[in-house]
């Protein structure tokens, strides 16, 4: 079950924080889920072409990250997800990245 965020900016640094632990991989996974997750919500695209979709997304985002190893636009894209989802874990412990909360980042800062 989802609850919506509302939480302190310490929560939100926090999250951003996490983030910057998180492995290239994991953030691509992240974002490319929630693509799939949104196009399988909102279009009338069947499973094969959602995935074909997805698939040239995460390679176009694992080239741009071999290419400029730039982690700070990964971790800024899947804060916006957060931002835009909503919605946490009850309790209010971790922030959804996805819409479906497959990938969470705590609010709690991890070392």
């Amino acid at each position: 079950m989802a609850w919506g965020h509302s939480h302190t900016s310490e929560a939100y640094d926090n999250a951003r924080h996490n983030l910057k632990g998180w492995s290239a991989e994991r953030l691509i996974e992240a974002i490319c889920d929630d693509h799939f997750e949104y196009l399988e919500a909102t279009t009338d695209l069947n499973i094969d072409q959602i995935s074909s979709s997805c698939d040239d997304m995460k390679t176009g985002l694992l080239n741009d990250w071999q290419r400029f190893k730039d982690h700070q636009v990964l971790e800024e894209r899947a804060m916006k997800l957060v931002m835009n989802t909503g919605l946490c874990d009850n309790g209010g412990f971790h922030f959804w990245i996805d819409r479906q909360g497959y990938h969470q980042v705590s609010c709690d800062k991890e070392d």
